[in-house]
């Protein structure tokens, strides 16, 4: 802040920030993904603007592999897109998305060993008018021997309807008490076409924390 007399306040859960919130004095060190939202406050006046980061914690991933690759146009940096911690922008063609059409997303990740995992999710785009729609179904599946892999949540049909509303939206489970050294996640694409256009997927990140 340029002003030298502001203090900084913020919040790490995504609420807004006032004068009672925290001030910033020493770096701030973050055990957990978080939003960060910051503003500058002065006696009897708060700025207008409020600063925002998103902040995700990962796990390493060792090798990650995708079931079908995105077509030409839309595959960026392959598979390791998904890892850049690099959001996309509302246009799918900024270069930072990964397009399937009217093919389903499937993707395996190998953390290199067995470890606690306490979020998964996946990045995705919404806009219908271009042929590109969020999936019918999210599937999420882990194991130990990259061999055996058991079912540990879906987002169903109805659960991603709610959110057709949003362009842009994470997608994610938060399971309970789940060790693995592997992962697969799979969407279904809806596989449906609009007056000259194909179906399409649209994912920019894979959240493993």
């Amino acid at each position: 802040c340029s002003d030298s007399k502001a203090r900084i306040c913020y919040t790490l859960d995504g609420s807004e920030p006032d004068e009672h919130s925290p001030d910033y004095v020493l770096p701030i060190v973050l055990e957990q993904s978080c939003v960060l939202r910051a503003i500058a406050v002065r006696p009897g006046a708060l700025s207008a603007a409020v600063a925002e980061a998103v902040f995700s914690k990962r796990l390493a991933v060792r090798q990650i592999a995708l079931f079908h690759p995105p077509a030409p146009d839309y595959s960026a940096e392959g598979e390791q897109t998904l890892l850049d911690g690099v959001r996309g922008s509302k246009n799918q063609s900024d270069g930072k998305w990964l397009g399937f059409e009217r093919v389903d997303f499937g993707v395996e990740i190998d953390l290199g060993r067995p470890q606690k995992i306490r979020r998964l999710a996946l990045g995705l785009l919404n806009k219908p008018d271009a042929g590109i729609f969020y999936p019918n179904r999210i599937q999420f599946f882990a194991s130990n021997d990259g061999h055996d892999y058991h079912r540990i949540a879906e987002l169903d049909e109805s659960l991603v309807r709610q959110m057709t509303c949003c362009d842009q939206q994470e997608f994610g489970v938060e399971p309970a008490d789940l060790g693995a050294r592997y992962v697969r996640i799979r969407a279904e694409n809806v596989d449906r076409s609009v007056p000259g256009k194909k179906a399409w997927l649209f994912i920019d990140q894979l959240f493993i924390e």
